[in-house]
């Protein structure tokens, strides 16, 4: 389903959703038991969104709302996910040049289960839920100047989780925590000169880790904060002999 339409003068709406269903078997040989059933899968997305354009330049709102479920067959072997997202997104235009920035807010969950299977198919084994918390920006400024086409290019994001295991029972078996930063600079540049294209550019990036932690019933292991950076360099060169 898709559906747009004006609200007013340069401010238009849109919505957009989407639904699947699957079933099928799934258990290979030699793992099947006697309670299994058809496995299904689902998966549901919608998203809603505003744009004001004005002039050369848009500013959209959206969200998108979405999840998806796996019933693998048997009792308490399922996979589930839903996610929610807000983003922002903007972009302007000369004859020249061009600038795009997003910004966007994302919230993921992760239900998991297992069963114990071969010994007893369709006990419950484990539960895990896995929260994650991520946001984020991204600029990009295009810029053609003479025989030269010059790009640069910023993001950064944010990702928190949480992956926490427990038994049958609601007891505590595991529980994994961290965050992890991610960003990076970017510059190259084109230059077209006839039949001669040379590209040179340099890329820089960093991710860091803190606050991870692995917590069991009996044990605390949380290694030191780390953080890598990496420059990546990037020429190229080449020549069309003929121009065919």
């Amino acid at each position: 389903f898709n559906y747009r339409f004006s609200v007013a003068p340069n401010l238009t709406a849109a919505v957009s959703s989407q639904t699947g269903h699957q079933a099928y078997s799934d258990f290979p040989s030699g793992y099947t038991s006697p309670i299994d059933r058809e496995a299904t899968s689902t998966s549901t997305a919608t998203r809603a969104q505003m744009r004001y354009a004005f002039g050369n330049s848009s500013i959209t709102a959206g969200g998108l709302f979405a999840n998806d479920e796996q019933f693998e067959g048997r009792p308490s072997y399922t996979f589930a996910r839903d996610l929610t997202q807000a983003d922002l997104h903007f972009t302007t235009t000369t004859q020249a040049s061009s600038l795009g920035v997003v910004a966007y807010n994302r919230d993921t969950n992760i239900t998991n289960t297992n069963d114990l299977a071969p010994t007893t198919p369709g006990a419950l084994r484990y539960i895990q839920q896995i929260p994650t918390r991520e946001s984020g920006v991204a600029a990009s400024w295009f810029l053609t100047a003479g025989n030269n086409e010059v790009a640069v290019r910023a993001d950064e994001k944010f990702v928190y989780g949480v992956s926490t295991q427990t038994g049958p029972t609601g007891a505590l078996q595991s529980q994994g925590t961290g965050k992890q930063q991610y960003a990076g600079l970017a510059l190259e540049d084109t230059y077209d000169h006839g039949p001669l294209q040379v590209i040179a550019g340099l890329r820089g990036d960093l991710v860091a880790t803190s606050d991870t932690a692995l917590r069991t019933l009996t044990s605390l292991s949380a290694p030191q904060p780390r953080a890598d950076r990496v420059l990546s360099p990037r020429l190229a060169a080449s020549y069309a002999v003929t121009k065919s």
